[in-house]
């Protein structure tokens, strides 16, 4: 997913705490992280990432940081 077409206001999130970095990928989730009807944004740095999810109907996002190496045990995919 391109970078730009992620909403302004996870963007502008991203800037503030990782000033002037460029993600390595940014993915688009149907669903937010209860399973529940919403949207979510994966986006993913060299040395960890950020999780925004937001239920429908909700206008502010949940972010959701973490450090590959001090917080990733495991990934599970699920199609």
């Amino acid at each position: 997913m391109n970078l730009y077409c992620l909403p302004e206001k996870i963007r502008s999130q991203m800037e503030l705490s990782r000033p002037g970095l460029t993600p390595l990928t940014v993915l688009r989730t149907s669903g937010n992280l209860e399973g529940r009807s919403g949207e979510g944004y994966i986006v993913a740095f060299d040395d960890g990432a950020c999780v925004y999810s937001r239920e429908t109907g909700q206008s502010e996002y949940q972010a959701l940081p973490f450090s590959y190496a001090a917080d990733l045990q495991s990934v599970t995919v699920r199609r």
